[in-house]
């Protein structure tokens, strides 16, 4: 008889832990060592393996300044911060694994990653299913916290494009005072989707659109449509595009034709680009997600400090993943567990830091949905270097 009831006791006890483990209850063994483990996924090889860098000297460097302050204290005990890294290959599949060897494995407390929108769409459903917390700091696909498919476990701190395109149309409204524009861009989903979220937004903000032009993506001359278009007399030309060579030949031929106010997307601005227009480029404006400028010192000497530690200087990757993982932090130290997945989830989401990525005011929080605001702002090229001229980055 005791053997029997040995044996209930037993399972009951049993069944309780593993529905609390399910349920994100019960304190689990995830603090092994007083070492609190981030797990980390990137595309480590395949085709956009290049930004991996970015991403994980932010994550060793945030972890580094965590750990030489004393790691976080909980409880009155110390805790110290680490990480596991392991390759998506940007395949939704390979990132899925990973995932659930981080989880099942290496009993991580939150997850970091990815940077393919198709690789996080995929893991975020395990992250939902396992109650293990998840942040983005790179993707950007509207799914990802759209309320139709929000899940409690999955948020982000890198702006969407319907977001970038609120502040720039806010600042052309508002600091560039253009009345009217035109737009033009490849007749692909990118160049569509752009395009129709600008025409929306400009048009609520009192901008006029003139125009809407698309073209082949192939295409490699544009004269004939920019003439076209210079005959409306837009004050402004926005480039709805994603290529670098279509921002230096739609840039280089604009010119051409007379566009003295041109506007292009995030992929054209590079100091590479500017230096293959020359003159022509000269006043030539983009939006600039990010952008380390001495007019603001925190963020001037993080930068200093991750190209000391890492050899690269950091990038629009760099920023928000190194915010995240203070995020992370804060969020532990806040909901006083290590272990308590669900408890680490709901201070996550209340949480209120001071970041080096373009928040409003530089400060990194959540709305209901887990997304983050990010304000873009507008830069320049002007005498060969990038000068922002709109947003957080020019000092306003």
């Amino acid at each position: 008889m005791k053997k029997k009831k040995v044996f209930i006791t037993m399972t009951i006890v049993s069944l309780l832990f593993c529905l609390a483990i399910t349920w994100g209850g019960l304190e689990i063994a995830l603090a092994k060592d007083n070492t609190i483990l981030i797990g980390v996924l990137n595309p480590m090889s395949g085709r956009v393996s290049r930004l991996e860098p970015y991403s994980i000297g932010a994550v060793k460097l945030a972890i580094k300044e965590i750990n030489e302050k004393g790691g976080i204290n909980i409880k009155g005990k110390s805790f110290k911060l680490d990480y596991k890294e392991y390759d998506t290959e940007c395949r939704p599949e390979v990132g899925v694994a990973a995932a659930e060897r981080l989880i099942e494995k290496d009993k991580v407390a939150f997850i970091l990653g990815g940077i393919c929108s198709s690789v996080t769409l995929a893991v975020m459903k395990v992250t939902e299913r396992t109650m293990v917390p998840q942040i983005t700091a790179v993707s950007t696909h509207p799914k990802i916290t759209d309320p139709k498919y929000r899940h409690d476990y999955m948020f982000r701190n890198k702006d969407t494009d319907k977001m970038r395109i609120k502040y720039i149309s806010r600042d052309m409204a508002e600091d560039l005072k253009i009345k009217s524009v035109a737009l033009i861009g490849p007749n692909d989903d990118f160049g569509l989707g752009r395009s129709d979220a600008y025409k929306k937004t400009l048009t609520s903000k009192g901008i006029k659109v003139l125009e809407t032009v698309l073209f082949n993506p192939k295409q490699e001359d544009f004269l004939i449509e920019l003439q076209k278009i210079k005959r409306n007399d837009p004050e402004a030309l926005i480039l709805c595009v994603n290529a670098p060579e279509h921002c230096e030949l739609l840039a280089r031929q604009a010119r051409q034709v007379g566009f003295k106010k041109i506007i292009g997307s995030a992929s054209c601005s590079s100091i590479k680009l500017a230096k293959k227009l020359g003159e022509a480029g000269e006043g030539f404006m983009f939006e600039l997600p990010f952008y380390v400028s001495p007019k603001v010192p925190h963020v001037y000497q993080w930068a200093k400090k991750f190209k000391e530690m890492n050899g690269i200087e950091p990038n629009f990757v760099s920023a928000p993943s190194y915010d995240a993982v203070y995020a992370i932090a804060e969020a532990i130290k806040n909901a006083q567990t290590a272990t308590n997945l669900k408890a680490i989830r709901d201070a996550f989401a209340k949480i209120s830091i001071k970041g080096v990525y373009s928040y409003p005011d530089f400060v990194l929080s959540f709305d209901e949905n887990g997304q983050a605001q990010v304000a873009s702002g507008i830069g320049m090229f002007k005498g060969g270097k990038i000068v922002p001229i709109t947003g957080a980055y020019a000092g306003k």
